[in-house]
C-alpha cells in the first residue's frame, strides 16, 4: 500500500507535524538501496513488520523496532526486506526535547533505539498492539495514544520561531536573527542546537538544500536554482550537494531510478522538506 499520512490528533499538533503508515509484501533484500537525504526534521519510527536494513561505512545493521532519527548533514542508505509494516511520526524540528526529554544535539547523525528515552515496557506493549491490530487507522490511533503520555513537556519557543524564520529565509544572517530576539549569537546557537539538534547555520543550510531539491524536481535549470536559492554560484551548490546528498544535482535528478521503497514513500508530507527518499 502507498504511504498513508494524516495530521495528528489535536493534542499532539504542537509537536507532531504528521503521522504516516506504510506496509507491503513486495520488497526484496535484492532491491537497490534507497538513499535518505537530510530533511531538517526528527522522526520517530515504529516497525511492526520486517525491519529495514541501514547501511553505513561500518557495515549494515537491522533498524531497531522503535527508534528516533536525529538531524543529519549527510545521507544514509536503507533497504526494506520482506513484509514491511512501519509507522512514522514526523516531529517538528523543535519537538525532540518535548517528546523525549533529551537535548536534541545528542541525536545528531544517529539512529537511536527509543528505549533509551521512553519506557521499554511501554514500547514493547505498543509493538505488540501494532502487530495484532489490522486496520491502518487503528494502528495510527495506537501510536497517537502512546505518544500522548509523553507530549506534555515544554519546547523552546524561541528556537521554534528561529526555525520558522530559517524555513522561510534559509540565508538569513544568524547575527541579525539573534539581535531580533534580543540575545547574542552564541546564546541563539546554544539554545537552537539543544532544541533542534543543529546550529541555526546548519539548519539554514539544510533548508536551502531542500528548497533547491524542490526547484530541481520541478525542472528548473541548476544555474537558475543556485541563483534563486542563495548559493554563491552553481559550483557552490554542487559542493553543498556533494556533502548533503553525496551526489551532484545533475546526477541526482537525471540518473535516478525509483526504487520500490522510494515509490511507496516519496510524497510531500512536510513543510520542511521536499523529498525524503531518493535512489
Amino acid at each position: 500500500m502507498p504511504y498513508l499520512t494524516r495530521p495528528p490528533c489535536p493534542a499532539l499538533r504542537h509537536v507532531v507535524e504528521h503521522i504516516g503508515l506504510q506496509e507491503s509484501t513486495s520488497f526484496s533484500p535484492d532491491d537497490p538501496h534507497t538513499r535518505i537525504l537530510p530533511t531538517g526534521t526528527i522522526d520517530l519510527v515504529f516497525h511492526y513488520g520486517d525491519r529495514f536494513l541501514q547501511f553505513s561505512a561500518d557495515g549494515e545493521r537491522d533498524e531497531p523496532v522503535a527508534y528516533v532519527t536525529g538531524q543529519r548533514l549527510s545521507p544514509i542508505e536503507v533497504a526494506a526486506t520482506g513484509k514491511t509494516g512501519i509507522v512514522v511520526v514526523g516531529l517538528y524540528p523543535w519537538a525532540a526535547p518535548a517528546m523525549l526529554g533529551c537535548n536534541a544535539a545528542v541525536l545528531q547523525g544517529i539512529t537511536c533505539d527509543l528505549r533509551h528515552f521512553l519506557p521499554p515496557d511501554s514500547i514493547a506493549r505498543l509493538t505488540e498492539q501494532l502487530c495484532r491490530t489490522q486496520m491502518p487507522d487503528a494502528r495510527l490511533e495506537r501510536v497517537e495514544n502512546f505518544l500522548l503520555a509523553y507530549a506534555s513537556r515544554e519546547y523552546d519557543s524561541l528556537a521554534r520561531f528561529a526555525a520558522l524564520h530559517l524555513l522561510r529565509a534559509p540565508n538569513l544572517k544568524i547575527t541579525g536573527l539573534a539581535r531580533e530576539f534580543g540575545i547574542s549569537k552564541r546564546q541563539l546557537d546554544r539554545r537552537f542546537d539543544s532544541a533542534i539538534g543543529l546550529t541555526p547555520k546548519q539548519f539554514g543550510r539544510v533548508m536551502r538544500f531542500q528548497q533547491a531539491l524542490g526547484a530541481l524536481d520541478r525542472g528548473i535549470r541548476p544555474a537558475q536554482v543556485a541563483a534563486e536559492t542563495g548559493y554563491y554560484d552553481q559550483a557552490h551548490m554542487n559542493h553543498e550537494f556533494a556533502a548533503l546528498a553525496a551526489s551532484t544535482p545533475d546526477s541526482l535528478f537525471r540518473e535516478r531510478e525509483p526504487t520500490p521503497l522510494m515509490a511507496s514513500f516519496n510524497r510531500n508530507v512536510s513543510s520542511f522538506y521536499n523529498t525524503l527518499y531518493l535512489n
